[in-house]
């Protein structure tokens, strides 16, 4: 069971949740129901594994910031080997690029493999260097628009404003917890809320037709625009790594909230039920497993 733990942490569980929010979110953006396919399934499956193995890759490259930085986590700690380390994310990349083949070869089309293939290349540049420039914010937006993207490709169709939200929602929460491990600087986490807040203004502007129409659906938004604002000035007011890393945890969960609010501006208020289990999920299984 502590072995289980460890692997659950290396991989980061609760932000998995987030990876298969982004897929699903990508794909029912185009569909009539909301329905699992064998397609989305695959979809779906080579995001999580995906999204994993770039995880367990970061807690690879960074085991030694790690040992004076956050000692408890699996590595740094003893409870998992490097080697074994190493051999998840290998098994993890493999899977997430031949569920990515599968789709593709359901949908008879290359794009689906290609875009894992940018997913996968693009969370190894981060990891092998691009985190330490000032590139690091857009290089893990990028990655998070191509996983949506990915979840669109299931149609061969691409929204842009949805994937322009995302990205700047990526980009801006990356700035903000840049240092998380120590006391930040409110310059900084200012302008990282900066642009949180217009990210979500922007979704908002894409769901504003099915706001007018479906109270719920507003409702939903204004909550995530109170709890993300809320999370985000407590850090501002006090910026030490806590209260950070903190706020850090909530924005990568919230993914799936805003996520969900596409959907809802496609689907109505029916739009946001699974992932409100997902949410669920996330916040179990964060509990267990720290998110950052």
């Amino acid at each position: 069971m502590s072995k289980l733990r460890a692997y659950a942490e290396l991989v980061r569980l609760p932000n998995l949740f987030t990876a298969a929010a982004d897929v699903l979110a990508g794909y029912w953006l185009y569909t009539r129901e909301l329905s699992m396919t064998p397609v989305l399934g695959a979809l779906v499956f080579s995001s999580i594994c995906l999204y994993a193995s770039a995880v367990a890759l970061n807690a690879i490259v960074d085991v030694e910031t790690d040992r004076g930085e956050r000692p408890g986590r699996p590595i740094p700690s003893g409870r998992l080997t490097l080697h074994a380390a190493r051999r998840c994310f290998a098994w993890l990349a493999l899977l997430g690029l031949a569920a990515a083949g599968v789709a593709s070869i359901l949908t008879r089309t290359p794009v689906c493999i290609a875009f894992a293939g940018l997913i996968f290349v693009a969370g190894a540049l981060y990891n092998l260097g691009v985190k330490h420039t000032p590139l690091r914010a857009a290089n893990m937006a990028t990655c998070r628009g191509l996983n949506l993207a990915m979840g669109m490709s299931g149609h061969a169709a691409i929204a842009g404003l949805p994937l322009l939200a995302l990205f700047t929602y990526v980009a801006a929460v990356t700035h903000f917890g840049r240092d998380e491990a120590e006391t930040a600087a409110r310059s900084r986490l200012r302008t990282g809320a900066a642009g949180i807040l217009i990210a979500l203004l922007w979704l908002g502007y894409f769901a504003a037709e099915r706001m007018m129409a479906d109270a719920t659906v507003l409702v939903l938004w204004l909550a995530l625009m109170i709890h993300v604002g809320r999370v985000a000035f407590r850090a501002i007011r006090r910026p030490v790594a806590a209260n950070v890393q903190y706020a850090m945890g909530t924005f990568i969960l919230a993914i799936i909230p805003f996520d969900a609010i596409m959907v809802c501006a496609a689907h109505g208020w029916r739009g946001g039920v699974p992932f409100a289990a997902l949410l669920l999920g996330a916040v179990i299984t964060a509990r267990r497993a720290r998110p950052t």
